[in-house]
């Protein structure tokens, strides 16, 4: 951070290790060094699933398939005094800041869904941590499983992220697919891309635990039953696969 730092920008919650950042702190931080850079929060992995206030932040960004919603519809909040440059230009709607017809049924659709979460909003972020935790806790006993990133109680209710030694994620990840289980090597943003993982590295997490990293997301709807079906179905798979690990 230099005084002529004009723009931040920043996970609420990182989307590979549900580690949750402390923007209030960032805040201070730049008020102090940079009084006038504005702040964004990517809140996209925290919206609705961590306390937030708008308050901390000049915008915040959410995507509506986070929480139920349509894909392909988000929002942007933007303080009172903010100014922005318009992404469409044409026929001047929203205040000249988005021309072009609004998707009003991804809009009614967005707002109900939030309407439903904030109506269960303990009952869900509950439900995801102990789903999380259960996951977590029976991997744990394990032999040569270690979890990634913040302790349990720490990180976003819905993202585990775990290493399991003597596999390659990518053929566990295929493995669990043929039995239903759907997970990742990462993010949908870089899961794609080949070679190191940049925040697992940034982390001190390398190589073999590096390479058989998983992560699991959850959601209000997943149950702990489903937690202990998917850690047992893990461990058959792993007794299988490790039989062919490299040497």
């Amino acid at each position: 951070m230099t005084p002529d730092v004009k723009l931040v920008s920043v996970m609420h919650v990182n989307n590979e290790v549900g580690a949750i950042n402390n923007i209030p702190a960032i805040r201070s931080i730049m008020r102090t060094i940079a009084p006038n850079a504005l702040l964004h929060v990517d809140g996209v992995q925290g919206f609705l699933k961590v306390p937030f206030s708008a308050r901390n932040c000049d915008m915040y960004s959410i995507s509506g398939h986070k929480f139920h919603a349509p894909k392909g519809v988000g929002a942007l909040y933007v303080a009172n005094g903010v100014r922005i440059s318009p992404c469409h230009i044409g026929g001047g709607q929203e205040e000249g800041l988005r021309s072009g017809t609004e998707n009003v049924p991804g809009i009614m659709a967005m707002d109900k869904a939030i309407e439903i979460y904030l109506s269960n909003q303990r009952e869900f972020i509950g439900n995801m941590y102990n789903v999380k935790t259960a996951l977590a806790k029976r991997l744990s006993r394990v032999n040569d499983v270690y979890i990634n990133g913040p302790a349990l109680e720490e990180g976003a209710p819905h993202i585990l992220n775990v290493s399991f030694m003597g596999i390659r994620g990518e053929v566990l990840l295929h493995a669990l697919e043929e039995k239903g289980i759907i997970v990742s090597t990462g993010s949908a943003c870089s899961a794609h891309k080949h070679g190191k993982n940049r925040v697992l590295e940034s982390m001190g997490i390398k190589s073999d635990r590096q390479e058989g990293a998983i992560r699991f997301s959850f959601c209000p709807f997943n149950t702990v039953l489903e937690a202990e079906e998917t850690a047992v179905k893990i461990e058959e798979l792993l007794k299988f696969l490790r039989r062919y690990r490299r040497r």
